[in-house]
């Protein structure tokens, strides 16, 4: 077997000891997905790790295989970002903890990894910068994940007539399809069985999906009610079909 090595910029998410000197080092690649290695030595040498074995640190890192591929060892690393800001603030900290642990809960290998890998970066580097932080950061990340993994909800284009729904009108969203019926449709066969939604509600939500900011209202301010039961119904849609959901201090399957 041909000896395997690589170099990759990727976010280291968990470091373990297993000898005095030595740890294992378990990453996140944005071509390979989840991936981990030893680091012999690596909790003595400055030289070769300089500041890099540490969760949720940015570094590339050069990896080889052994000879028979049985297992990765990493040679060397040097730190690209730190994300200092999410080190020294424990709300900071709490919730990239939280993106990190869907990381590794949702993984499904190697598939969509570099899209997870930029959600991910993004997510720590919001955290970080952001002077105030949105709560609902690692709820945003879980959506575009969910997102990526395939499940990516339709909410404003009727699935039965195309039509799109307006901020003044109604919908009709089905979790379980992740797809909205106007409220026409829905009256006429009543097909899709679902939660009816404000205009408002399915708007933010597509903005959301979207990873953009909401789209022009005319001016229409968007209501805190709208914005909060958005939040609440794709929280819901990612539960139940990601399969996860967040218990004491940890993602566990439904």
């Amino acid at each position: 077997m041909v000896k395997e090595e690589f170099t990759e910029k990727c976010i280291i998410l968990k470091v373990g000891q297993f000898r005095e000197s030595d740890c294992w080092v378990r990453f996140l690649s944005p071509s390979r997905g989840i991936m981990s290695a030893f680091a012999f030595g690596g909790l003595k040498s400055k030289r070769r790790f300089p500041g890099c074995l540490e969760a949720l640190n940015y570094v590339s890192l050069y990896v080889t295989s052994n000879r028979t591929g049985s297992y990765y060892a990493l040679q060397e690393g040097s730190l690209l970002r730190r994300f200092s800001g999410i080190h020294k603030d424990l709300v900071r900290w709490g919730m990239a903890v939280n993106c990190l642990k869907f990381v590794v809960a949702a993984h499904i290998g190697a598939s969509s990894s570099s899209e997870v890998f930029e959600h991910f970066y993004l997510a720590l580097s919001l955290l970080e910068t952001q002077s105030h932080p949105s709560d609902k950061i690692p709820l945003m990340f879980r959506v575009w994940v969910a997102c990526e993994y395939g499940y990516r909800p339709d909410c404003l284009q009727c699935i039965q007539c195309g039509r799109r729904i307006g901020l003044q009108e109604k919908g009709v969203f089905s979790i379980d399809s992740g797809c909205v019926t106007c409220l026409c449709c829905h009256q006429s066969n009543r097909i899709i069985k679902g939660r009816l939604l404000p205009g408002e509600v399915l708007h933010v939500m597509q903005s959301i999906v979207n990873q953009s900011r909401l789209e022009d209202n005319n001016g229409q301010e968007i209501s805190p009610d709208s914005i909060r039961i958005a939040w609440q119904v794709l929280d819901t849609f990612v539960q139940i079909h990601m399969g996860l959901i967040w218990d004491s201090g940890d993602f566990r399957r439904l």
